[in-house]
């Protein structure tokens, strides 16, 4: 359609007249009878899922959605158009990649557990009618595990393993994070071996020096023995022979292996002999002798002194004092015995020699003047010198002190000699208004350092012009100038007889004042 008939177009079926000019000069009439059949059409939907392609149609196959048509013969010879409206819709798929552990297994998917790595399809309604497809690549990383098995000794405890303390024998599993993320379990089996033990017999000893004592010990297959910490070379049996003072331990070897040591030590102190040794002060006749104990007893323990004086008397005392009533030589023992070891007494032995007494004098008594200075003069005998009391000296440690005294005064001079020993004389200070000239009545000239010489005792005297005897027929005995000095009684080297003498005397005082005196005195025998 349209329907060209004779230069003219006919869409619709009916009859035509045209009227033509004919090569004879006349018209012709030209008669149409337009018949027009109908064409035959058809329409067809088809909706597909993309797994159902191709789709057939007449023939053909299609695989993609789309509109196609197809021009068939129709029966009343006119060609029929068909039409193919073709959806295809497409299947949905998905694809899950999975890496789980060995102990997440089963893994739960789409409602499916799986135990093995491997892809797995599960077909799913879709919600445009066509089903859809889901994968499940499956990997599966292994959980490693691992056992460790440790044995120790109790004095190993507690055992560190993996961050954490262990203080008692079992299985203990940790969960560690693997290298592929994946926990790990390790495992640990602690076996703890008991410690042997033993006590060492016997404990703490005291032996002497020369001797020795035997250690044992047991509770075990092999030992160490130690002295003051430091191993015994070759000291590996249970028992042991000791000869040197220390702390001895031994470590305890078990037939597991397990070390430990004695539940004890033992400690051995060796008693040496010790080295007697003594000293003394002054050994003055009736003085107090004092000893003093050098022994060398360090390691000797307790010590029993044992003294002898030389003269029948003892002493058990560590330092004594003795005092010798009679001047002489004399042997003094000490022995030094430890009471835990009698053998090792050791006995020393000095010979001492005592001096004999110096007997204490009273001194011809001073006569001073009141309230002036005057120098007194102990015996020459001592190192050190002790006025007692020291009251109105310029010192009372000097041997020639100076006094200034108002009274008379007595005083005690003791005198320590070069060799330690005291002496104790006596003097006494007479005060006077003025200066005098005092002689004594008697002298008895016996050398007992008491009276024996006849002297002028002045009293502020300066100097002596002249100091005269005379026995009872004139002839002068003695006479000096000299302060201090006196007859002896002897005349050219003759001791006189006992009698009355005549003396007199002429001097001058500190003040220049002339001095005179003349008297008798009796001569004692």
């Amino acid at each position: 359609m349209p329907y060209l008939w004779n230069g003219n177009n006919y869409t619709s079926s009916g009859s035509y007249n045209i009227t033509l000019a004919g090569s004879n000069g006349c018209d012709s009439i030209a008669s149409l009878n337009l018949t027009v059949n109908p064409v035959l059409t058809s329409i067809t939907n088809a909706s597909i899922c993309a797994n159902q392609a191709p789709y057939l149609w007449n023939g053909n196959n299609y695989s993609t959605s789309g509109i196609y048509t197809a021009t068939l013969n129709g029966s009343n010879g006119c060609d029929s158009i068909a039409t193919l409206n073709l959806d295809i819709k497409p299947i949905l798929t998905s694809v899950s990649n999975i890496e789980i552990c060995t102990n997440q297994l089963p893994y739960l998917w789409n409602g499916n557990n799986y135990n093995a790595a491997g892809s797995y399809n599960v077909t799913i309604p879709g919600s445009n009618g066509c089903d859809s497809i889901a994968t499940l690549n499956l990997a599966i990383k292994p959980v490693a595990t691992s056992t460790t098995s440790i044995s120790i000794c109790a004095n190993q405890l507690p055992f560190n393993w993996n961050g954490n303390s262990y203080t008692a024998g079992g299985s203990y599993n940790v969960v560690l994070t693997g290298s592929n993320n994946c926990d790990s379990t390790a495992t640990l089996v602690l076996t703890v071996n008991s410690l042997p033990a033993g006590t060492i017999s016997p404990g703490n000893t005291t032996i002497c020096a020369g001797t020795s004592q035997v250690l044992t010990v047991s509770g075990g297959i092999s030992y160490q023995w130690f002295l003051n910490g430091v191993p015994v070379i070759g000291a590996t049996a249970d028992a042991l022979t000791v000869t040197t003072q220390g702390i001895y331990s031994v470590q305890i070897t078990g037939a597991n292996g397990c070390k430990a040591m004695a539940s004890n030590t033992a400690i051995i102190q060796i008693i040496q002999k010790p080295i007697a040794g003594f000293g003394y002060s002054a050994l003055c006749q009736n003085e107090t002798t004092t000893f003093t104990n050098s022994s060398t007893t360090g390691s000797s323990g307790t010590i029993n002194w044992s003294w002898s004086f030389g003269d029948n008397s003892t002493s058990i005392a560590f330092a004594p004092t003795h005092v010798y009533t009679q001047p002489g030589s004399y042997t003094v023992q000490l022995i030094a015995t430890p009471a835990a070891c009698l053998q090792l007494a050791d006995t020393i032995k000095k010979t001492i020699t005592v001096i004999p007494a110096t007997p204490g004098i009273r001194y011809d008594n001073v006569r001073v003047l009141k309230n002036t200075p005057y120098t007194l003069s102990a015996r020459n005998i001592g190192v050190q010198y002790v006025w007692q009391p020291g009251t109105a000296l310029n010192s009372s440690t000097i041997q020639n002190p100076v006094v200034t005294t108002a009274a008379d005064r007595q005083y005690l001079v003791k005198i320590t000699t070069a060799a330690g020993c005291l002496v104790t004389d006596t003097l006494l200070i007479q005060a006077f208004d003025k200066a005098d000239i005092y002689v004594p009545k008697a002298f008895t000239p016996n050398n007992n350092n008491a009276n024996d010489k006849l002297r002028p005792l002045g009293v502020s005297v300066f100097s002596i012009d002249y100091f005269r005897v005379y026995n009872r027929w004139g002839q002068l005995v003695y006479q000096t100038q000299t302060i201090g000095e006196g007859w002896d009684g002897n005349y050219k080297n003759v001791p006189q007889p006992t009698e009355t003498y005549t003396w007199v005397f002429a001097g001058k005082s500190q003040d220049g004042t002339i001095i005179k005196a003349s008297g008798k005195t009796v001569l004692i025998r």
